[in-house]
């Protein structure tokens, strides 16, 4: 119930008991208690707000929340996680999704260590990637970010929190990239021709054959110097 007094609109919480006297079956009369939670409704209201704010942004961003707890081992992933691991409403398990149970073996090590990192140094946050198996069976790349959100009196971490992304395309697009530059490295190496490759006059690789007719015995003397330096000025 609210009403105005003052011109200022005020929440009251009306609670209303009937009550029997004189051994009869029938209510007398009522007993009203009413209480101001004003303060309990702006709160309230300051609260949803700011949760639809962060849902909106979380939509907008695609990341995926999720919780936690180091005392007793209880994770929570709102829809967007499970989303991201082809988790809807109809397969979705009953018990919350252990992330180590699905994170590929290769990455388990260096995200724990990531975590441990965080959580042993105060306001301190750890950011990983690594794969975790999709529900159909596939490996997909995640970038989790979080940090400690709440100690003890002592300062013992308790819960981590954060989000998670679904970076698949762009980790696969870098690693495919990073493939094709070591094969391409590699061909050049054997070529008997000296090869410079320079990019806005900054050189970024060459070959052993050009570092010897140049008289260089080391790529890093020659890589990131200026193509110019290398002329002579006449």
């Amino acid at each position: 119930i609210n009403y105005k007094k003052s011109g200022e609109l005020v929440w009251i919480e009306l609670e209303i008991i009937p009550v029997k006297t004189g051994g009869n079956d029938l209510f007398t009369h009522w007993i009203g208690v009413q209480r101001d939670i004003t303060q309990r409704k702006h709160a309230e209201h300051a609260l949803h707000t700011t949760t639809q704010r962060l849902s909106m942004a979380l939509d907008a961003s695609n990341h995926g929340l999720w919780t936690h707890n180091l005392a007793s081992g209880e994770n929570y992933g709102d829809e967007r996680w499970h989303a991201m691991l082809g988790y809807d409403k109809t397969n979705r398990p009953a018990e919350p999704l252990q992330l180590r149970t699905l994170m590929h073996p290769d990455d388990g090590e260096l995200s724990q260590i990531n975590q441990s990192m965080a959580t042993s140094h105060p306001d301190a946050s750890f950011e990983a990637e690594f794969r975790v198996r999709h529900f159909d069976g596939r490996w997909v790349w995640i970038q989790s970010r979080g940090k400690v959100t709440e100690r003890d009196s002592v300062g013992k971490a308790l819960v981590l929190a954060g989000t998670h992304l679904d970076v698949t395309t762009k980790v696969e697009s870098r690693l495919l990239s990073e493939k094709l530059n070591a094969q391409l490295s590699r061909c050049l190496e054997h070529l008997n021709v000296g090869v410079i490759l320079q990019r806005n006059g900054v050189i970024k690789f060459v070959n052993s054959t050009l570092l010897s007719i140049f008289g260089y015995a080391d790529s890093g003397d020659i890589v990131g110097s200026r193509f110019s330096a290398l002329i002579l000025p006449e």
